[in-house]
């Protein structure tokens, strides 16, 4: 008798998972009828929480048309998740400024005087992690890292 409990509160849950998500897509389809925009579903997706469970997912994918996302997918060159482990997530920024101050010293910089090399390093090389650092709080050891490798420059 326990088990049928069970059997109608997941029936219940999944019910009340799918009224849900098709709430939120009549708010979606209402928001791009008033503002002329459209989610593009083919570059959207849902993240899903290892606790969710696998009906509920197979049922809000379907009803969003979206696919899932993993914890290490990369969008635009940054992590989509960012856990406790930030140092790890932001490698990935040291080691693009370090290629780039690699390759612009071996080329361009023999030619150029101190306020040249001033200006490619506004220019160019701190431009890499504005964006980044737009939309994540960076922890103080990457910056501190990111300022080394713009002091190695000179």
């Amino acid at each position: 008798m326990h088990q049928g409990k069970n059997c109608n509160h997941q029936r219940n849950q999944g019910d009340q998972v799918s009224l849900e998500w098709s709430r939120l897509m009549e708010i979606l389809n209402q928001y791009e009828c008033a503002s002329r925009q459209v989610l593009n579903k083919e570059k959207s997706s849902i993240y899903f929480n290892k606790n969710t469970p696998d009906e509920n997912k197979r049922t809000i994918l379907q009803i969003a048309g979206v696919k899932a996302t993993g914890t290490f997918e990369r969008y635009l060159g940054h992590p989509t998740m960012v856990g406790r482990k930030k140092n790890t997530a932001f490698h990935g920024l040291i080691d693009r400024i370090w290629t780039r101050v690699t390759r612009v010293t071996n080329r361009k910089t023999n030619c150029l005087s101190v306020a040249g090399k001033e200006v490619l390093i506004k220019s160019v090389l701190q431009a890499i992690p504005t964006y980044t650092m737009g939309i994540f709080l960076l922890p103080k050891s990457i910056t501190d890292r990111l300022d080394k490798l713009l002091r190695k420059f000179w």
